[in-house]
């Protein structure tokens, strides 16, 4: 797997959550990708470390998640978000692998993953955590909790940038709760669930 054209990337156990990967040669800076996946065979909570390890991986791979020249961190469930100590260890990480400062991430959510979107977003706002400078909604539109759609509405009205796709399957939920002129969403036209997830994210991610 290769970051861009001259950089290899390395993988490494983020805790019990997920898999932490980072180009090895020259990048420049960029912040940090938060990936958080889909349901994992069906399940929104997997719950060994062994699994996780194994569904991040697999949506490294699906994805094309290496393509892109800055670190990743991909969480193995989609109820995974960040809180105050992932936010210790991605600093101590960085340091690690002499990838300058931690200062910035975008939070990406898949599907099912919109439950650790909104568990990050809910710590960013209540301040124990980093906002992040970006979100990319990839066909996450499912929840129907007012605290939910509040608490996206609030990110964006802060200055939080935000892109992302939908498909037909969500169209309804997205009209009705999630639409926003300040966020440039995508479909459904010729959108897929799954393939349009690495042509968004190229898109979207600065």
């Amino acid at each position: 797997m290769t970051f861009g054209q001259s950089s290899k990337v390395e993988c490494v156990a983020f805790r019990e959550m997920g898999k932490f990967c980072y180009p090895t040669g020259p990048t420049g800076p960029a912040p940090l990708l938060v990936f958080i996946r889909g349901l994992y065979q069906g399940s929104g909570r997997v719950e060994s470390t062994a699994a996780r390890m194994t569904a991040a991986n697999a949506a490294l791979e699906a994805y094309q998640l290496s393509s892109f020249k800055r670190p990743v961190l991909i969480m193995g469930s989609s109820h995974l978000g960040l809180e105050q100590t992932s936010i210790l260890e991605l600093e101590a990480l960085y340091q690690r692998y002499n990838l300058g400062e931690f200062t910035q991430y975008t939070l990406a959510a898949h599907s099912g993953g919109y439950d650790g979107l909104f568990a990050t977003l809910r710590e960013a706002v209540s301040l124990q955590i980093p906002m992040p400078e970006a979100i990319i909604m990839l066909d996450n539109f499912y929840s129907v909790q007012p605290a939910n759609t509040e608490l996206y509405r609030k990110v964006l009205e802060g200055g939080v940038s935000c892109g992302g796709f939908l498909t037909d399957h969500n169209l309804d939920r997205y009209r009705r709760l999630y639409k926003n002129p300040k966020c440039t969403v995508i479909g459904p036209e010729n959108q897929n669930h799954n393939t349009s997830v690495l042509p968004t994210l190229q898109k979207f991610l600065k």
